[in-house]
């Protein structure tokens, strides 16, 4: 072997020698000493080729995820054990039996241990759809993400793009798979908000009761023959002889006022009352309350009116009292002088009350289970193909967008870097040339269009069909959505029968249930799934509301992060391909300050909303604790106190994002927003930089000198300020 120098650079290449005729004989002997059989470096078997293929078709696929596809793919995980955590569940529950109607029965006893066991199921459930939804998000703002081909190819048609945010115009100009992917996952989304939480239910079990009015001595006669003979029922003489035997538990008057003054009785039945009657009475025989009936004249149609019968202006007969307060909004002037208690004209001693089985149930749907199995599956399955076998890196960051002009600039915006907003919507970008300097620092609000803040504000859709227009965005509006609220929240209260005033509504507390605020009327629907579906609702339009809200707030963190470059140097935030000084993205676009504020404050809005309009089972059983079905009731209740907490927390949310909207920039950068043609036209560097020039810490600034104009952009090195008047290509 030897070695030659070639050309001007030093390079080996290894020469092949034919042995001279005095050494024949040597090499011959060194020649037929070497084996024959030629070297192969790996087997020739057709299963290890095919093998060695696979491996690295493997590795090729998986050297493919980085940057926002590594989330995607840690999304698609969560999403499987999230789906194997269900699908466990559902079989679990399937094998209990118990399944009647699509409806089973995971347990049946101590209503205690029930709401006990619902709140832990539920709270799961919660970590479980907030894993699904944030993984689902996260997926679906990738995909909203355009490449460079994809931006270059929107500005060649004059069109620009938005970078960073949550945005639905990008998909005008994108390709249509990623379009298709996004609106499955939308979709996929519906079914999570409307059905997850109602997929376990409690259904409560509501007793119907006698109420009986004994004196001390009646009570405790030898002879009870005759007391009992006062009474036609055959369940209050039996009553009776349970008291009389002790098998009753003994209330003194404040603890029986609290635990009867309930719309559905759950804990408590058959009562007792000892009284300074003479004669042995019933006061009343109640059902368990039907909501239909509560808004008629008859009192009686009222839970627990019983309680009232001893206090001035009030009747078994609204029209007598026709403003007069029902009993519920009177339970406080009963507590707050408990000796005095009066049924009537019978004043109570004390109560003896009878304790019922424990009938609650938790409760499952399957077909809200199947269809959570279904929606999970197709999640899961659409992140896994979007991060192997989607390609294009998209561009996730405004420093993913920097670093990519920097690399190429975009040819369409050359000599316009201080382009402003109103010229980016022009179809060709004009003016082209030197622009002045005007040396304003902007609000963060003007990072969106005056006419976006205004639809995004007040009005529900909006599409404008300029192709630049930053307000094109099909929003909904988050102003639109409290004023529906407040609306439908007046309304619920002037359907209210008795008190309205503040100190009513703060005591039917959050989220309970109240006759009043339960939903009435012959024609509202009584099925599980629909009354499911209903109180749902809210949850995906507030979803929709966020995400309006969401786009907005970020477009002025990245107008305040763009600004920043004006002012000191700075690494790119990107999203992938990391080098130089370049920092990792932590956060897609909106940073951690903001964002888990605002993730917090979204929970607790969702919870609240939750507990504004509910689901309500109630189970039927008579006053001998025998099933009455056609007393049952499926229903939804409303809670003006919650919905007056949600009206609050959006609205200071909404302030937040206004009073966010007028703080000054930092600099007097053109504000580029997440419009990708302003972008672009911020990088173009000078031809001295280098080519790792996004590498570098930039700073932006008076870059160039070109024909007696100065140009405006990056720079890795020094810069310039611009002067205000002067002009800049």
């Amino acid at each position: 072997m030897a070695y030659q120098r070639l050309g001007s650079e030093v390079e080996l290449q290894t020469v092949t020698q034919k042995p001279t005729p005095d050494r024949k004989q040597d090499f011959n002997q060194v020649e037929t000493s070497t084996p024959t059989t030629p070297y192969t470096p790996y087997p020739q078997h057709p299963q290890h080729i095919a093998a060695q293929s696979a491996t690295n078709s493997r590795w090729i696929q998986w050297s493919k995820i980085k940057g926002c596809k590594v989330g995607i793919l840690g999304g698609a995980i969560s999403c499987t054990v999230v789906f194997i955590v269900n699908l466990i569940f559902t079989i679990i529950a399937i094998s209990n039996g118990h399944l009647e109607g699509g409806i089973g029965t995971l347990r049946d006893g101590d209503c205690d241990h029930i709401r006990s066991d619902s709140s832990g199921i539920h709270l799961a459930i919660n970590i479980l759809s907030t894993i699904l939804l944030a993984s689902s998000n996260y997926c679906m703002q990738c995909l909203s993400a355009p490449t460079r081909d994809e931006v270059d190819k929107a500005h060649s048609e004059r069109f620009w793009l938005d970078i960073g945010v949550p945005s639905f115009r990008n998909f005008r100009k994108m390709r249509k798979i990623k379009f298709a992917l996004w609106l499955c996952l939308v979709s996929s989304s519906l079914p999570l908000h409307l059905f997850f939480n109602s997929a376990v239910f409690t259904s409560l079990a509501a007793f119907g009761y006698d109420v009986v009015s004994i004196s001390p001595a009646s009570l405790a006669q030898n002879d009870t023959g005759t007391v009992i003979s006062n009474f036609e029922s055959e369940q209050a003489k039996l009553l009776l002889r349970k008291a009389r035997a002790g098998n009753l538990t003994f209330l003194a008057n404040a603890n029986c006022i609290q635990a009867y003054a309930e719309v559905f009785q759950t804990s408590h039945s058959n009562l007792v009352l000892v009284t300074d009657a003479e004669i042995p009475r019933m006061v009343a025989n109640l059902d368990v309350y039907q909501p239909e009936l509560g808004s008629s004249y008859s009192v009686t149609a009222q839970p627990y009116y019983w309680m009232c019968l001893g206090l001035d202006n009030f009747s078994t007969t609204k029209s007598y009292y026709p403003d007069a307060p029902l009993c519920q909004s009177r339970v406080p002037e009963l507590k707050s002088s408990p000796s005095e208690w009066k049924v009537g004209d019978d004043k109570v001693s004390y109560c003896l009350s009878e304790t019922p089985p424990s009938h609650c149930k938790l409760q499952y749907s399957l077909n809200f289970a199947v269809i959570i199995l279904l929606v999970n599956l197709i999640k899961a399955a659409i992140m896994y193909y979007t991060a192997f076998a989607l390609k294009g890196d998209p561009l996730v960051t405004t420093g993913d967008a920097i670093a990519s002009f920097l690399h190429r600039p975009d040819e369409t915006t050359l000599r316009r870097s201080l382009l402003k907003r109103v010229d980016a919507q022009k179809p060709d970008y004009s003016p082209a040339g030197p622009i002045a300097f005007e040396g304003k620092r902007e609000r963060m609000s003007s990072a969106a269009s005056k006419t976006r803040w205004f639809f995004c504000i007040f009005w529900q859709v909006m599409r404008v069909h300029s192709p630049f227009h930053v307000a094109d965005h099909p929003l909904t509006s988050f102003g639109t959505g409290l004023v529906v609220t407040i609306v439908l929240l007046i309304y619920g209260i002037t359907q209210m029968t008795g008190a309205k005033d503040a100190s009513t509504l703060w005591g039917m507390g959050v989220g309970a249930i109240s006759q009043e605020t339960l939903i009435k009327g012959d024609d509202f629907p009584t099925t599980i799934t629909t009354n499911a579906f209903i109180a749902n609702a809210p949850q995906p339009i507030f979803s929709f509301l966020y995400f309006s809200y969401n786009s907005l707030f970020t477009t002025m963190t990245l107008a305040q992060e763009w600004s920043q470059f004006a002012i000191h140097r700075k690494g790119l935030r990107v999203s992938a391909n990391r080098t130089g000084v370049q920092r990792s993205s932590h956060f897609l676009s909106l940073p951690y300050r903001y964002s888990l504020p605002m993730m917090a404050a979204s929970a607790v809005l969702h919870w609240l909303i939750s507990q504004s309009l509910f689901l309500v089972v109630v189970q039927a059983y008579q006053s001998d604790f025998y099933r009455r079905e056609n007393y049952d009731i499926v229903t939804c209740g409303y809670s003006p106190i919650a919905i007056i907490f949600s009206i609050s927390l959006a609205g200071l949310m909404l302030v937040v994002l206004i009073a966010l909207g007028y703080f000054r920039l930092k600099s007097a950068m053109p504000v580029a927003g997440s419009c990708s043609v302003m972008i672009a036209a911020a990088c173009h560097p000078a031809g001295w930089e280098g080519a790792d020039i996004a590498g570098k810490k930039l700073m932006w600034g008076v870059i160039d000198v070109e024909d007696g104009v100065r140009r405006c952009g990056f720079s890795g090195g020094e810069v310039g300020t611009p002067e205000v008047g002067k002009t800049y290509y």
